[in-house]
């Protein structure tokens, strides 16, 4: 299993693309798509047949205002197979209305290849393909929805926004994509120091610090990376197009 950070960044940060995360396994997954992140996967790859599948966390539009570009340009370049959308079943309805504010009819266009959309509810499986993956709420202002995918060896949990409402879903992880917002306590989003020390209480191998607040990026990154060297475990803040493989 390969995970490439297309994009590392919150959704305000005018140097970091919005974070978004593709994992090349059998299966070609893309976590959250944003509205700069699809430059980044066309960067990365502009086959419209590489990708298989999209999970959307939760509807912010730096997490999913990516869609209708993606879709769009398959099309254009002349995608035949399906595509899945896999996202919270409240949000299906949502995302389907989404492309059509962006492209009036863009689902039902001849020659338009298929769009499946997979509503999710958390504390659920799915099983995509070789991928199992397991999604459960976090403590965020809006619904959202963590994952755990395994393909049968290794393990990924990418959390979106929001703290973990359960973490045995980070549990013994290969790695764990963790959002860390802020280095302060108090805010709405995560401390960097509490997201590492739970990295660490679950035996987590290797933790990757993303969406990461602009200014918090900007002034502190010398403390940021100085207690992820002083921890128990792997502790990266990857860059945009950084690869890491499990």
């Amino acid at each position: 299993m390969k995970v490439i950070f297309l994009g590392v960044g919150e959704a305000f940060d005018e140097n970091h693309p919005n974070t978004s995360i593709l994992i090349e396994s059998e299966t070609k997954l893309l976590l959250d798509c944003g509205y700069s992140a699809a430059a980044q996967l066309w960067k990365y790859n502009p086959d419209p047949e590489f990708l298989d599948a999209v999970y959307i966390t939760h509807q912010h539009a730096d997490h999913y205002f990516g869609l209708p570009q993606i879709v769009n340009r398959m099309r254009e370049d002349g995608r035949k197979k399906k595509l899945s959308i896999i996202c919270n079943k409240k949000l299906v309805e949502i995302i389907k209305e989404l492309f059509d504010y962006a492209y009036k009819g863009l689902l039902s266009r001849p020659g338009m290849f298929p769009v499946e959309f997979l509503g999710v509810e958390p504390g659920k499986n799915e099983q995509i393909n070789e991928l199992e993956i397991l999604f459960e709420k976090t403590g965020h202002h809006i619904e959202n929805l963590a994952v755990r995918i395994s393909d049968g060896k290794h393990i990924l949990c990418y959390t979106g926004d929001g703290k973990l409402t359960n973490e045995n879903l980070c549990k013994n992880a290969d790695i764990l994509i963790n959002e860390g917002y802020f280095f302060e306590q108090g805010q709405k989003h995560l401390y960097i120091p509490d997201v590492i020390k739970m990295a660490e209480d679950n035996n987590v191998k290797c933790l990757a610090l993303v969406h990461i607040n602009r200014d918090v990026r900007k002034k502190e990154m010398n403390r940021i990376l100085g207690i992820a060297k002083e921890s128990k475990i792997k502790v990266i803040v990857p860059e945009a197009m950084e690869e890491y493989k499990i």
